[in-house]
């Protein structure tokens, strides 16, 4: 029976063989980072530095804005009073409720449009709903309804296989515009 055990090197679950195998790794990454070390000329140099000091004042200032401005509206709520404080709370989610509604009407909106879309036999794509959508209803209906149909006009003119293509890279207005300089021509 004891001829059947399996003999198991502990040795090798070891901890410190691996903290050996990970400081042989670390040495190989500092030599190909050596080996991947770019120079550049003085030239160069000085334009790099150039546009990192640019970038970096850039960031210096948001960064201050957005200080002064949170150490200002600090200030602005410290000097109000109990009632002051909790209607500026409240103007405050009245907004972000505001917005959120919004973003949830327009939501609503691209998804009727999606429908109405499907219902044509047409692929609604992101970028299809964000060009016809708007905040009104009535201009949706009329942008969704206005597509349609100038997706059945480019169909009936033999324009099938690119149309899909030529109306989301190009864009509803131009392709719009196109259709009524071809049609003003065959007249």
């Amino acid at each position: 029976m004891e001829k059947n055990k399996l003999k198991l090197n502990l040795q090798f679950f070891s901890e410190e063989e691996t903290d050996k195998n990970n400081n042989d790794n670390n040495g190989s990454k500092d030599e190909q980072d050596k080996q991947e070390e770019v120079t550049f000329t003085p030239e160069q140099q000085k334009k790099v530095d150039e546009i990192i000091e640019r970038r970096l004042a850039k960031e210096n200032r948001n960064t201050d804005k957005k200080v002064h401005d949170a150490v200002e509206e600090a200030k602005r709520y410290a000097k109000m009073t109990k009632d002051q404080k909790t209607e500026c709370e409240n103007e405050k989610l009245q907004q972000e409720l505001a917005e959120l509604r919004k973003e949830k009407a327009l939501n609503e909106m691209k998804n009727t449009a999606r429908v109405a879309f499907n219902d044509s036999g047409i692929v609604a794509t992101d970028e299809l709903l964000d060009l016809v959508v708007t905040a009104e209803a009535e201009t949706t209906k009329a942008n969704v309804e206005s597509y349609t149909e100038l997706r059945i006009k480019l169909t009936k003119l033999g324009i099938k296989g690119s149309v899909p293509g030529l109306l989301t890279n190009i864009g509803y207005i131009e392709v719009s515009y196109s259709l009524s300089v071809d049609q003003k021509f065959k007249k």
